[in-house]
């Protein structure tokens, strides 16, 4: 196995070379080094490889469900990058998991560490709208202020604000919105309150943020927030 140092850099197959990527290096090795279904399937040296497919498995079958579960914010979106991010959101959750061995990793573990809670704060679907959002907690309620984005569209004359609670069972791949509110104004900040009792432990704040100009959708933005 080496690095590449080419000018170009990608994966595949050229003459009886491997080209491929691990993170953010690229290694090449000579072709046919056992990489095979049935290799993988039954070697020992192949158990690593094995282990993390399965775990792939999980954070694929999470995403698809996260992502159907998000169709009524998600449903004009079409990206290559929305899907690729969610992925690797979903992966990096479960690298955060503290108590599993490789190859049991799960999200729900990661989804609660607090790096989990700032990985999901800090996560951005499309940097098309940057969202803005403060959170403010007591013994009864949580109040959440949507505050105008940077980059808002001047000539937008309406905005609708969509918000909701997302029940997430990252083992099941079952994912559930409920208390869903939406919002018509012409200008932000916005102001909404949560029952604190709303949020349960695998509980995410949904918020989607849709900018017109007379009735053309010209911006949309989204957000999730654990409480």
């Amino acid at each position: 196995m080496a690095v590449q140092n080419d000018l170009f850099m990608f994966s595949g197959t050229l003459g009886e070379v491997n080209y491929y990527q691990v993170g953010e290096k690229y290694f090449k090795r000579k072709a046919g080094g056992g990489f095979t279904k049935k290799a993988i399937k039954n070697k020992a040296s192949m158990q690593k490889v094995r282990e993390f497919n399965t775990e792939f498995a999980r954070c694929s079958a999470a995403k698809k469900g996260f992502r159907l579960a998000l169709e009524p914010f998600l449903g004009a979106i079409r990206s290559r990058e929305l899907h690729s991010n969610m992925t690797r959101l979903f992966l990096e959750l479960k690298n955060l998991d503290p108590v599993n061995p490789i190859g049991k990793r799960s999200i729900s573990e990661g989804f609660k560490t607090k790096e989990g809670k700032q990985l999901i704060n800090n996560f951005s679907f499309l940097p098309e709208l940057d969202l803005s959002v403060g959170l403010g907690t007591n013994k009864d309620q949580v109040e959440i202020k949507i505050n105008e984005p940077g980059n808002l569209d001047t000539e937008a004359n309406r905005i609708e604000l969509s918000c909701a609670l997302l029940h997430c069972d990252f083992e099941s791949a079952e994912f559930l919105l409920q208390e869903e509110k939406m919002v018509v104004s012409g200008k932000l900040p916005l102001t909404l309150a949560f029952s604190r009792n709303a949020f349960l432990e695998n509980n995410l704040l949904i918020l989607g943020l849709k900018c017109f100009q007379k009735r053309k959708l010209v911006k949309i933005g989204l957000k999730l927030k654990k409480v």
